[in-house]
């Protein structure tokens, strides 16, 4: 997967196409194994993207960038006005806004993979050994030696919150299943041969992650990806289903031993799956508590108040909202026993994205924010319907960022390292694939079709 764009890098003359390409890299590898490389792979991006402004009009071809111009600009007038308007909280206006600004890196970063496929598995493909290198450097081997069952009862998140493990694990499972075919082996081939390498390695890593996913113990995660997995993978049966792809024996074989190992997993998880899906189905049925004087006492209890709490400030100001980043600020000036966990701390956020895209910017703000993602998703059609990028690629983002938008109603992480870095790889190499590169701006050579 990196044999051919290391080939590219190595031939480049450029020092510009140099600096993206070591960007490209460290940003991937270290996405979520270490933030100091993740930032250093950041700077070397905008960097190259910086350096290389004769090749931005290819950008303004593109109605994502046009979008996310606007989007910028309405963070930047929006708070600008909150300070001019001497809000309550105007000195936190700059750092909250600066962050939500943070999120347009996705540009430069897919300006840098420069409209190849190649460079965009390769990408995906690092981020995924960095998520599962990771989860062994932060594993708690004393725990998992010293009483197996306990561990893998436990909760965990490998370094992040469990609920955003959730999101990123899940991601990179859509990932395994969309992309997998590449993996298996050469396809129409009537004979069995025997798993290579990098299919036992693949099966690996599928069991790593999927066990991180029940671990994660996240039952909103867990139901958007059953909303998700029966889509893609009735979607890739009737994409293998189509003249020219075939059915392997090899491929048949790792299809069944994939579906093997997955029962066996949820087999050994069934009592930690049923106890979870058991304590919040009792939750559901118990009806949030209405009492001034209690605070929330589960997950359900806090994301109803959250609910109500967010509805409420919202209605105060529908169109332009509060101000970037302030909702925690808001919790506190509130002062209501019923957004505080049984320790007493106050929740930090409405575990919700849409709703403080509504609280901090109003309607016109989450209009806007919509607009990026609308004509991404209408790129991303459009390109696979003209086979400019080929159809497992096209699967596993249409897959991703259904499951990433379902993630969305259940926590809020904008403001946070990991989910910026996730956001910039995601976003940015989807993006990469809608731009229209003319032959003469690309970077590098390009393959025939479907292998730039």
């Amino acid at each position: 997967m990196i044999q051919q764009p290391l080939r590219e890098f190595l031939e480049e003359a450029g020092w510009r196409e140099r600096f993206a390409f070591i960007g490209v890299v460290l940003l991937a590898t270290s996405a979520f194994l270490s933030t100091a490389g993740a930032s250093l792979g950041l700077a070397l991006v905008s960097l190259a993207f910086v350096a290389d402004f004769d090749r931005w009009r290819v950008l303004l071809s593109s109605p994502v960038t046009l979008a996310t111009a606007a989007v910028g600009a309405f963070v930047i007038l929006h708070t600008l006005g909150m300070v001019i308007a001497r809000t309550d909280w105007s000195s936190s206006l700059g750092e909250g806004a600066a962050d939500w600004l943070k999120l347009l890196w996705f540009i430069p970063f897919g300006f840098c993979l420069g409209g190849s496929v190649r460079r965009t598995l390769m990408a995906l493909g690092l981020a995924l050994a960095g998520l599962l290198l990771g989860m062994f450097w932060r594993l708690d081997w004393t725990s998992l030696l010293a009483d197996p069952a306990r561990f893998f009862s436990t909760r965990a998140g490998f370094g992040f919150p469990a609920v955003a493990f959730a999101l990123y694990s899940g991601t990179a499972l859509i990932g395994l299943i969309t992309l997998g075919g590449r993996l298996v082996g050469s396809r129409g081939v009537s004979r069995y041969r025997p798993p290579s390498v990098r299919f036992l390695g693949w099966l690996l890593a599928l069991a790593v992650l999927l066990q991180g996913f029940i671990q994660s113990q996240t039952l909103a995660a867990w139901l958007a990806m059953a909303v998700v997995l029966p889509v893609i993978l009735i979607a890739q049966y009737r994409q293998w289903r189509t003249p020219g792809m075939g059915w392997s024996l090899r491929r048949r074989v790792a299809i069944g031993g994939a579906c093997v190992l997955v029962a066996l997993l949820l087999a050994a998880n069934s009592a930690l799956l049923s106890h979870r899906a058991g304590i919040d189905a009792d939750r559901t049925r118990e009806p949030p508590s209405g009492a001034v004087t209690d605070a929330a006492r589960s997950s359900f209890d806090q994301r109803w108040h959250l609910l109500l709490f967010g509805l409420e400030q919202w209605r105060e100001r529908p169109w332009l909202g509060w101000g970037a980043d302030v909702t925690d600020e808001l919790i506190a000036s509130g002062d209501r026993p019923q957004l505080r966990l049984e320790s007493g701390q106050l929740l930090r956020h409405l575990h919700n994205t849409y709703l403080e895209v509504l609280v901090q910017f109003g309607v016109l703000g989450f209009t806007l924010f919509a607009l990026p993602m609308l004509a991404l998703l209408e790129g991303l059609r459009r390109a696979s319907k003209e086979r400019r990028i080929p159809a497992d690629l096209s699967l596993f983002f249409g897959g991703a960022l259904l499951f990433t938008l379902l993630w969305c109603l259940i926590d809020y992480r904008v403001v946070h390292h990991d989910w910026r870095v996730y956001w910039v790889l995601l976003i940015g190499s989807a993006y990469n694939l809608v731009l229209k590169w003319p032959l003469s701006d690309t970077p590098m050579p390009r393959g025939g079709s479907g292998s730039r």
